[in-house]
This record gives structure tokens, C-alpha cells and sequence, in this order.
């Protein structure tokens, strides 16, 4: 019986070594606390934009002619090419421009350029369908 008695106290004495050990532990002194978000930089202005108000990529249209307009930096060379036609103009001081061209039947690939001054230049591209069945 005195063999139990003692088993039972080194494990009793053991239980509570090990939960003494597993307890958090307070640590005392200089804590550094890390930031991991990035600092905020501004947002940088593009110098060239080309913005396209019509037609809407991937549009279908009745006509063969079309008129394409938008928005660039004031005093750009503007370049519509289809693959029937190559129009050049420029745009207004506010920086619109307009230009009519023609497309050929079924999907056309139209592309449209902006050149600054400067040589600086953005292209965007646009499918434009002529078709005269109704869907």
C-alpha cells in the first residue's frame, strides 16, 4: 500500500510540475511592436490616356461607315486604322476628337492611336462587326 501511495504522489507531483511548466510565461523588459502595412504612396498620374466613347468594343453595326470618338491629351495626332481605311486627325483642346472611317464586312479590327508632342503614344483596340441581319 505504501508503494501506491507513493506512485500517486510522484505523479500528482509530476501533474503539477508540468502544468507549471506549460503556463504562459510574462516576459519583463522592452517589447518592439512590428508594422507590416506598407506606407501609403500616391497614386502617379498617367501622362498619356486614350478613353474610346464610341462605338463599344465588340458592337454590331448596320452601316459600313462609323464615327469613332473619344477623350486624349489636348493636341494629340489621333490614328484610326481599319482594314479598309487609315484616318488621321487630332484632338481638340479639351482633347476630344472625332473621325468617320469605313469597315468591311463581317468582324473588324479597329485600332485606335494617340500620339503626344512628345512621341509619347497608347493604342487601344476594338472589334467592330458590320452585319445587316437582325438578331
Amino acid at each position: 500500500m505504501l508503494s501506491f501511495v507513493g506512485i500517486l504522489g510522484g505523479l500528482i507531483v509530476a501533474g503539477l510540475l508540468f502544468y507549471l511548466y506549460q503556463s504562459p510565461k510574462t516576459r519583463t523588459g522592452n517589447i518592439k511592436h512590428v508594422s507590416l502595412t506598407p506606407p501609403a504612396s500616391p497614386t502617379p498620374t498617367p501622362s498619356v490616356f486614350l478613353n474610346i466613347d464610341s462605338p463599344a468594343d465588340e458592337s454590331v453595326v448596320a452601316t459600313r461607315s462609323i464615327t469613332i470618338s473619344g477623350k486624349t491629351i489636348p493636341g494629340s495626332t489621333v490614328v484610326v486604322s481599319t482594314p479598309s481605311s487609315d484616318q488621321i486627325s487630332s484632338s481638340s483642346a479639351s482633347g476630344s476628337f472625332q473621325l468617320a472611317t469605313s469597315i468591311d464586312d463581317g468582324a473588324n479590327e479597329v485600332t485606335i492611336t494617340a500620339i503626344l508632342p512628345g512621341g509619347e503614344e497608347v493604342t487601344k483596340k476594338l472589334t467592330v462587326t458590320y452585319s445587316v441581319n437582325n438578331f
